[in-house]
């Protein structure tokens, strides 16, 4: 196996697993350990993985800024219990605005349930689970498609969203550091800040990982939400420091 193929294939496995022992790396590609070190060090420096006391991580802004199909097999029972939370606030006739994180999409089996809803969004995939249920009227934002996110983004996405008015945004975000949000990518960045103003009540979504994960841009504080939904796996000294400071939780 060629150099660029092993890497290519490290890179693959590591997103899998979100976190592998360097050994393990060894054994599946029968080379020596300092080969996979040279090919975790040229990972590394490229910004694709992380080496850790003899663990290999994806580096944050790959696994939760990046594919689509990878988020959405992630913590899938957390992000259920989390999604059923939410769906349970939106009442009849509302109209939400939703972003492009698959927790929000776990929401959709229960938003069906409704009588009629308007959901204002730019994630494909949210789209596309919606059309063809009479009951909800879908106000796609448009805008430059980035297939790797599978949402539309820039310009024409925020300048449409900022006429538009919603009860309620529901929305995640891969990094809570202290009560500030946080997310690698500007552009989304811009669009989420876009969301919280044409909201009248905003509701956060975030399982527990989460709160351990780092990122450049800050754009929000967790006090900016009407309700901020965790998983049972936050851990409890967490949990407490956000009860002291009246961050207003839901754990499921």
């Amino acid at each position: 196996m060629k150099v660029e193929q092993r890497q290519k294939a490290i890179v693959s496995d590591v997103m899998a697993s979100g976190r592998l022992p360097i050994e393990t790396l060894v054994r599946r590609f029968g080379v020596s350990r300092m080969t996979i070190h040279r090919d975790l060090d040229d990972l590394e420096r490229r910004g694709l993985v992380r080496k850790e006391r003899g663990y290999v991580t994806a580096e944050e802004s790959l696994v939760f800024a990046g594919n689509y199909h990878y988020r959405a097999n992630q913590a899938r029972r957390q992000k259920e219990a989390i999604a059923r939370a939410a769906a349970a606030l939106v009442p009849n006739q509302a109209v939400i605005v939703v972003d492009d994180s698959t927790t929000v999409l776990a929401m959709v089996p229960h938003l069906l349930r409704l009588e009629s809803l308007t959901v204002i969004t730019h994630f494909r995939a949210m789209i596309e689970s919606l059309v063809g249920h009479d009951h909800i009227t879908i106000v796609s934002l448009g805008g430059t498609y980035n297939p790797t996110l599978d949402a539309y983004y820039g310009l024409v996405t925020e300048t449409t969203l900022s006429h538009l008015r919603a009860d309620m945004a529901f929305l995640s975000t891969p990094s809570v550091i202290g009560t500030t949000l946080h997310h690698p990518l500007e552009t989304c960045v811009r669009l989420k800040s876009v969301m919280l103003n044409v909201a009248a009540s905003r509701v956060l979504l975030a399982d527990n990982r989460k709160f351990h994960y780092r990122a450049l841009h800050g754009f929000a504080d967790l006090s900016q939400f009407d309700h901020v939904i965790v998983d049972s796996g936050l851990e409890p000294e967490i949990q407490a420091d956000l009860e002291e400071r009246g961050i207003p939780l839901t754990i499921v």
